[in-house]
């Protein structure tokens, strides 16, 4: 029978386990970062269409962020993600729940939502998705509110782990996509989609 996370977890010695709760906590603070930015581009709305740098960063941005996401969320037994941890230290992140008021029961089903996107359109394109139609992205609906709590309450446990277990703590820089918004409205002030159409075209 494969382990679970907490059987995994505890056969790691310390520095093994230290190395993966920071490479979960790398994930989401990327995951973070990378969400911010193309919420950035989505408020500076510029005005490009095809293949064209602000449309490509956006998708780009808001894939990666999700392809992160699914990664610290992850579910199998050999995983680095946060429900290994959430498995070996439910004291610590229930604890933490309950001070800010959070509701872990939202992390289970976000995660399979996220599970599903990355096999079914991440990984591959599914077959059947295909076959019969169907966008993954719009059956599980992951709303923005959600990707936002759910990666910064995980984020903040995670730390809460390593600061206790190793007296460390991560960094999440105050970071909220302001230069990318002023990014795209620049563009759009020296009206650069109109210039740079004509080299595509």
């Amino acid at each position: 029978m494969a382990p679970t996370g907490k059987n995994l977890a505890g056969e790691l010695d310390p520095e093994l386990r230290r190395k993966a709760l920071l490479r979960v906590l790398e994930n989401l603070k990327r995951a973070i970062y990378d969400r911010q930015a193309c919420n950035g581009i989505v408020r500076g709305n510029p005005v490009y269409s095809g293949p064209q740098i602000f449309p490509l960063a956006r998708e780009a941005l808001y894939l990666q962020s999700i392809l992160r996401t699914a990664k610290a969320f992850d579910h199998h037994p050999k995983a680095a993600s946060f429900f290994m941890f959430r498995e070996l230290r439910p004291d610590i992140v229930e604890e933490f729940a309950r001070e800010r008021g959070f509701d872990l029961a939202l992390l289970q089903n976000f995660a399979t939502k996220l599970r599903k996107i990355r096999n079914r359109a991440l990984a591959h394109d599914d077959i059947e998705d295909i076959r019969h139609d169907r966008d993954v992205w719009e059956e599980q609906e992951i709303a923005g509110g959600e990707l936002t709590a759910c990666t910064e309450f995980a984020f903040a446990a995670m730390n809460e782990i390593l600061n206790r277990e190793f007296g460390e703590t991560v960094e999440l820089l105050n970071y909220d996509g302001a230069d990318a918004e002023e990014l795209a409205r620049i563009a759009n002030a020296q009206q650069l989609n109109q210039k740079w159409m004509t080299r595509l075209y």
